[in-house]
């Protein structure tokens, strides 16, 4: 008999599992010749994964644990711990040292707790300690890095004060990702340069609201050097993450991922957007700590990256959200490929009553700016949660003149197209060769849309059309006889209701399974 982790019977009828969709499943009643095939396999019970919640989660960590023998273990809290949840595992992890390959521990909203690893740990591998707050007492995560020889990545949140810890002894460390808000944790400029400066192996790096020096802005004599650096994700105001960038030499080949979160009384946003995603584009090309030295002294500026994708996607759940992905190739060509540049504009949190409309609108001036020598070839929009997007897209219009391609994926798609004719007949003219509209929402197309349509692709000729609506409506048949003469290729299309959803609910846009709002 096999049920589901509730408890239900599991059949081949379930609807998720339709769907693809994956889910744990119990065995109970099982032969006993696969029972002993289990007992005898250490390598099944290396993967221990519990909730924390519960005083039964350390007997069941515990029999895992046995059942493990000598294979390296992977030993995974994945939500808040209790104290005595937490005390037990790491009394379990202290028994079993010589076999920990990775250990990740999520502290409950409690001032008893302390994840104090004062033990050694010879095969750790990867480590992650995250406190539910960022408050007082502090969380002690590690008394003694020299614990852990084998460390290559480690991950940290609101964990103690990682400016204090001496990296220098983590030389093969190739992933850190740090992540707080801790009030207490003021770092100086020496502490802030000696962590990063030391990492010259790091392939990933992660700074989400992290604490930056502010003393750091009036020394600009410090660099930073990271030439094994492949994924740089920072999050934070326009002024902190410009502290960051300026000093750090990015090879070419990283990937970026910025997020601007927006700061209440700063005049100068659109400034420090520019000025940052402008450093971002003319980056190093050196593979090197002597090629990156020799390059800012023949180069200063960098060399631009050369872009020509744009994609964009806009929403207002619990807040005003904007994700732009800038790419060396066509996002429907090369979804999964490289992302030089990855941008992100959004609330510091829900609750903070910030103008995030006029601050967005700044933000969104500033990467306009910064970008406008990019010359895109093809520009994507989506806001599928919007009622505004036309006054949004219009604002990016005047910077990509050059565009062959713009894809629209929108609730209002009519009010878009009027939008988009008014201001070609205001003289801002596209040479658009294709054109894809998606219409998200049923009905939304309306009676107008071939009428705003025709007026549109009339102005700007383009030499494909390729419209995707939700209802099997006259659309289908009569938006290509009303196009007929105009455009040498109309292509009217049916959205099924599981791909609506999917670029509605998942922002999975464009048709594609690219990841946005990560």
């Amino acid at each position: 008999m096999v049920r589901d982790y509730k408890g239900n019977d599991f059949s081949m009828e379930d609807e998720q599992l339709a769907k693809g969709c994956k889910k744990w499943i119990s065995a109970t009643h099982i032969c006993r010749q696969w029972r002993h095939m289990a007992l005898a396999s250490p390598i099944l019970w290396s993967l221990i994964r519990i909730p924390g919640g519960k005083l039964q989660d350390v007997p069941f960590a515990q029999m895992c644990l046995q059942r493990s023998g000598s294979a390296p273990l992977v030993i995974l809290v994945e939500k808040e711990a209790i104290t005595r949840v937490l005390e037990g595992i790491i009394d379990l992890v202290r028994v079993h040292a010589e076999h920990v390959r990775c250990l990740k521990l999520v502290a409950k909203k409690t001032h008893e707790q302390l994840f104090h690893i004062d033990f050694p740990l010879p095969m750790l591998h990867t480590l992650e300690l995250r406190a539910a707050r960022a408050g007082k007492p502090r969380q002690h995560s590690i008394s003694n890095p020299l614990h852990f020889p084998s460390l290559r990545v480690l991950a940290l949140e609101n964990a103690d004060n990682p400016w204090e810890l001496d990296f220098s002894i983590f030389p093969l460390l190739t992933s850190l990702k740090i992540k707080g808000r801790h009030r207490g944790a003021k770092s100086t400029a020496t502490q802030y340069f000696g962590l990063l400066s030391t990492l010259r192996n790091l392939v990933v790096l992660e700074l989400d609201r992290f604490p930056i020096p502010t003393q750091l802005a009036a020394d600009r004599d410090i660099t930073i050097s990271l030439p094994a650096l492949r994924h740089l994700t920072i999050s934070h105001w326009p002024s902190h993450i410009r502290t960051v960038v300026d000093r750090l030499e990015i090879p070419s080949d990283a990937n970026i991922h910025v997020t601007f979160y927006q700061s209440e009384g700063r005049p100068d946003e659109a400034h420090l957007v520019k000025h940052t995603i402008t450093r971002l584009l003319c980056r190093s090309t050196a593979t090197s700590v002597q090629d990156v030295a020799l390059s800012r002294a023949q180069d200063p500026a960098g060399v631009p990256i050369k872009l020509s994708c744009c994609a964009i996607s806009l929403t207002n759940w619990g807040g005003w959200y904007m994700e732009i992905q800038c790419r060396t190739s066509c996002l429907q060509h090369n979804a999964t490929g490289f992302l030089p540049l990855r941008i992100n504009f959004a609330d510091w949190d829900v609750e903070d009553e910030v103008p995030s409309a006029d601050i967005m609108s700044s933000h969104l001036s500033g990467f306009c700016q910064a970008v406008s020598s990019c010359q895109f070839k093809c520009l994507h929009f989506a806001g599928p949660s919007m009622c505004d997007e036309a006054s949004i897209l219009v604002e990016f219009l005047p910077r990509f003149s050059d565009i062959c391609l713009l894809e629209m994926e929108t609730i209002d798609l009519s009010g878009c197209i009027s939008d988009l004719h008014d201001w070609h007949i205001d003289g801002h003219v596209l040479r658009l060769q294709r054109i894809i509209l998606t219409a998200l929402r049923s009905g939304s197309e309306g009676d107008y849309l071939p009428e705003a349509l025709k007026h549109y692709v009339s102005c700007v000729l383009p030499e494909s059309l390729l419209v995707q609506v939700k209802d099997q409506t006259s659309l289908l048949f009569d938006l290509p006889k009303e196009l007929q003469g105009v455009v040498d290729d109309v292509e009217v299309s049916l959205l099924s209701d599981e791909e609506a959803m999917k670029r509605t609910n998942w922002c999975r846009h464009f048709g594609s399974d690219a990841p946005w709002f990560v």
